[in-house]
């Protein structure tokens, strides 16, 4: 692995990593919902695609930018779900 790659994959596990803790955050501070444990690492989910597909795809898709835009809209998504049915 060189270095280029473990600074992409870096990247990426920290944004998908700021989204799940901010979609805790926001879910039990902000909207006080109770969500199940699940849905709150629903956004864990884009990493472990990105791990196992990341170098698969064609380059113009498997960028770092589009990756984390999938882990911010898979946050979002958990937040829609949880208010819209109760977590």
């Amino acid at each position: 692995m060189d270095f280029e790659n473990a600074v992409t994959d870096a990247a990426v596990a920290a944004a998908v990593a700021a989204t799940t803790i901010a979609v805790t955050l926001i879910l039990e501070f902000a909207f006080a919902v109770q969500a199940s444990p699940l849905l709150r690492l629903a956004p864990l989910s884009v990493y472990f695609v990105y791990l196992f597909t990341h170098r698969q795809l064609p380059d113009g898709v498997d960028t770092p930018r589009n990756w984390i835009g999938l882990a911010a809209v898979a946050g979002i998504a958990v937040l829609v779900v949880a208010l819209q049915f109760g977590g």
